[in-house]
C-alpha cells in the first residue's frame, strides 16, 4: 500500500492535540459534582468557622469589657472612701474600654461605617486587631440570628447602664469635691452598686446568648457536613449507575459498529488494508488477500515495499499527497505475490484510532482490464471518427452530385417544356386562323400544361433550396414585413380587404425563411378571399407563452377538415385545378420553413368560412397534444 512517511496527524474532522480523551472527559464529568460540593462545603465550614471566631472575639471582649467595668465601680468605691484623685483616674481609664466598644457599635450601625473607627474603636477595648473585620461582619450581616440580635440589644441596653454609671460617677465626683455628707455619698454608692448588680446580669446574659450563638453554629455546621456528606452519597450513587449505564450503553454502541465495521470489511469487493505510517500492514479483508495472491496472515506484518515500487513516481507522489493533506486518490501499480502487476485505483486517508495514534486506510480497485477496455474504447472512436469523417465526405460528396443531377434535370426538363410552349404559341399565332374551335382548346390546354410543369419543377427546385439553405436568426419584424407583403399583392391583384395587422409582432428567425413563409400565407389568404365583398385578413399573435404563437387568419372559402391531414403535402391541393390557381407546393415551402425553425404549424378552417394558420418559429421542448391538424 502507498503509505506516506510518519507524519503529523492531519485534520479531518478530528482535533487531537486540543481534544481530551473521553475517558479523561468521563472521569471529569463523574469528579466535577463532587468537586463542586466539596467546595461548597469547605466555604460554608471557612464562613462558619470566621463567624465563629468572630463570636469568641466578642465573647473576649466581653470578658474584658466586664473587667474594665468591674474596675471601674472599684475605683469609685475607693475614691468615695479615700478622696484620692488618682482612683477617680482610674475609673476613667476603666471607662475607656467600654467606650470603644460602644464607638465600633455605634459606627457599624452607620449606612456606610468607616472601618478606621471600627477597628480603632475595638483596639481600644482591648480587641485584636486581626478580630476587628470578623467582628464587624458578624455584628452587620447576622442580625437575622436570633441570639445575635439579642446579643446586640443586651449590648446596647448595657451601654445605657454604663451611661448611668457614668451620671452617678460625676455626681460622686462632685460631691467628694464639695466635701458633701457621708448620707449622699452612701446614696450614690448604693445607685452604683445597683447599676453594677444590673451590668453584671447583663454581662451574663451577653455571654451566655454569645454562647449559645456558637453552639447553633457547631450543630449547624456539623448537620451542614452531615446534610452535603450524604447528598455527596446520594449523588456518587446517582453518577455511578449513570456512568455504568452509559458505559454499557457505549459498549453496545461500539459492538454494534464494530460489527457494521467488520461487515462492511468483510463484505467489501473492493481491496481495503490498514497501514501503520512506517509501511507495516496491519490488516486486510478478503478481498486484499484475493487481489494480491496471498494469505491474512502472510500480509499482515509485511512492508508496503513489497507490494509497490517505491521508486516509482506516481507512488512518490501519493506519499507526498498524503503526507501534505492526509488523502490521497488516483492510480498506482501494485506488485502481485506472482511477481505480476496490475493497476490499482486508491483512496487512502490518514486517521486517529482509539489509542491516539496514526493510521492509514487504503482502500484499492483493480482496474486493468478497465483501463484496457477504455483504451478499446478510444481505439475504436479514433476509427469511428474517421469513418464518420469518411461517410461525411463521401455523403457530401452524393449532395454536390445530386444538387448538380437535380439541377441538371431541371435544365433538361424546361428546356423542352419551353421548346413545346414556344412552338405552341407559333402554332396558335400562325395557323391559328385555321384551326377549328376545338383545336385551338387543344392547343391552349398544351401551353397551360407546359407552363404549369415549368413552375412545378422551379418550385421544386425552390423547395429543396429552402431546405438546404443555411439557417441564420435575427430579430423579424413580421408586422412590417407582412405590411410590405401585402402592399405588393394589393398592388398585382387589387380587391377591396381589410386588413388587420397587430403592431410589434418580432421573433428570432432568418429573415428571407420568414418573408417566404409570410409570402405563401398572405397569398393563400388573398386569393382564397377575393370572391368575397367583405373580404378580412388578419395577422397577429395568440396569447402571451413562449414560444410566439402566431396567427394568419382570414374569412375566405376555407376548407373540409377532413382533409386537413393532406394540406402540408407537396402538390396536394384541397380545392379543384383551375378554380383557383396554385401548384400544390406553397404550404409544403411552409412547413420546411417552420421545420428548419423547430416550430411548429397546424391550420383551422371551415368550408365556407375562412381559414387561420397557427405558427411558431422556435424550438418547444414540451407540448400537449392537440386535436387540431397540428403537422
Amino acid at each position: 500500500m502507498a503509505d506516506a512517511a510518519p507524519a503529523e496527524p492531519v485534520s479531518h474532522g478530528y482535533a487531537p492535540a486540543l481534544r481530551l480523551p473521553r475517558r479523561h472527559w468521563q472521569l471529569l464529568r463523574l469528579t466535577l459534582p463532587f468537586v463542586l460540593a466539596l467546595c461548597a462545603v469547605l466555604g460554608l465550614a471557612i464562613a462558619c468557622i470566621y463567624l465563629q471566631s468572630a463570636a469568641r472575639a466578642y465573647a473576649g471582649g466581653e470578658s474584658e469589657w466586664s473587667k474594665a467595668q468591674k474596675r471601674a465601680v472599684i475605683h469609685l468605691q475607693q475614691y468615695a472612701a479615700s478622696g484620692d484623685l488618682s482612683e477617680y483616674q482610674a475609673y476613667l481609664s476603666a471607662l475607656l474600654i467600654s467606650d470603644g466598644d460602644r464607638l465600633a457599635r455605634e459606627e457599624l450601625e452607620r449606612p456606610q461605617p468607616d472601618m478606621q473607627r471600627v477597628e480603632a474603636g475595638f483596639v481600644a477595648g482591648q480587641n485584636h486587631p486581626g478580630d476587628v473585620p470578623g467582628m464587624a461582619l458578624l455584628y452587620r450581616h447576622a442580625q437575622w440570628l436570633p441570639q445575635i440580635r439579642q446579643a446586640s440589644e443586651i449590648w446596647k441596653q448595657a451601654d445605657r447602664e454604663l451611661g448611668k454609671l457614668r451620671q452617678h460617677g460625676e455626681r460622686l465626683h462632685q460631691l467628694r469635691q464639695q466635701s458633701g455628707n457621708a448620707v449622699q455619698l452612701e446614696q450614690e454608692l448604693a445607685l452604683i452598686r445597683q447599676v453594677d448588680e444590673r451590668l453584671s446580669v447583663l454581662e451574663q446574659a451577653f455571654s451566655q446568648t454569645l454562647a449559645e450563638a456558637t453552639h447553633m453554629t457547631d450543630l449547624a455546621l456539623m448537620w451542614l457536613l452531615v446534610g452535603v456528606a450524604l447528598l455527596l452519597t446520594c449523588i456518587g450513587l446517582l453518577f455511578t449507575r449513570r456512568m455504568l449505564r452509559q458505559q454499557e450503553q457505549q459498549q453496545q454502541a461500539m459492538f454494534a459498529i464494530e460489527q457494521r465495521y467488520r461487515v462492511f470489511f468483510e463484505a467489501s469487493i473492493d481491496a481495503v488494508a490498514l497501514v501503520k505510517p512506517e509501511g507495516e500492514i496491519i490488516d486486510v479483508n478478503p478481498a486484499a488477500c484475493r487481489v494480491f495472491g496471498y494469505s491474512r496472515n502472510e500480509l499482515i506484518g509485511i512492508h508496503r515495499n513489497q507490494l509497490v515500487d517505491p521508486d516509482n513516481e506516481k507512488t512518490r507522489q501519493a506519499i507526498r499527497a498524503r503526507t501534505g493533506s492526509g488523502h490521497y486518490r488516483g492510480h498506482i501499480n501494485y506488485r502481485r505475490k506472482d511477481g505480476g502487476w496490475f493497476t490499482a485505483e486508491i483512496s487512502s486517508t490518514q486517521f486517529i484510532d482509539a489509542d491516539g495514534k496514526s493510521k492509514y486506510s487504503v482502500v484499492l480497485r483493480d482496474i486493468t482490464e478497465r483501463l484496457q477496455q477504455e483504451e478499446e474504447i478510444r481505439q475504436l472512436n479514433s476509427h469511428l471518427e474517421e469513418r464518420v469523417a469518411q461517410r461525411t465526405a463521401e455523403l457530401q460528396q452524393t449532395t454536390r452530385e445530386l444538387e448538380a443531377f437535380c439541377h441538371s434535370i431541371a435544365h433538361d426538363l424546361t428546356t423542352p417544356l419551353r421548346a413545346l410552349n414556344g412552338y405552341a404559341t407559333l402554332l396558335q399565332e400562325e395557323y391559328g386562323e385555321q384551326l377549328d374551335e376545338q383545336a385551338r382548346f387543344y392547343l391552349q390546354r398544351s401551353r397551360e400544361a407546359s407552363l404549369r410543369m415549368s413552375r412545378l419543377i422551379d418550385a421544386l427546385l425552390g423547395l429543396d433550396r429552402h431546405a438546404r439553405q443555411r439557417l441564420q436568426r435575427i430579430n423579424v419584424d413580421l408586422s412590417g414585413l407582412a405590411q410590405q407583403l401585402l402592399q405588393r399583392l394589393q398592388d398585382e391583384t387589387p380587391h377591396p380587404v381589410t386588413l388587420d395587422i397587430e403592431s410589434g409582432l418580432t421573433v428570432q428567425a432568418d429573415p428571407g425563411m420568414c418573408r417566404e413563409l409570410l409570402w405563401q400565407l398572405l397569398s393563400n389568404a388573398w386569393k382564397f378571399t377575393r370572391s368575397r365583398d367583405d373580404a378580412r385578413i388578419s395577422i397577429c399573435r395568440v396569447g402571451n407563452e413562449s414560444p410566439a404563437l402566431f396567427c394568419v387568419r382570414d374569412n375566405g372559402i376555407g376548407f373540409d377538415m377532413a382533409f386537413g391531414h393532406k394540406l402540408f403535402r407537396v402538390f396536394s391541393r384541397l380545392h379543384t385545378p383551375g378554380k383557383d390557381d396554385g401548384i400544390g407546393m406553397g404550404l409544403a415551402v411552409v412547413q420546411t420553413i417552420v421545420d428548419r425553425h423547430g416550430g411548429r404549424v397546424w391550420a383551422e378552417a371551415e368550408e365556407g368560412s375562412g381559414a387561420a394558420f397557427y405558427f411558431s418559429l422556435e424550438p418547444q421542448v414540451n407540448h400537449s397534444e392537440s386535436s387540431k391538424t397540428a403537422t
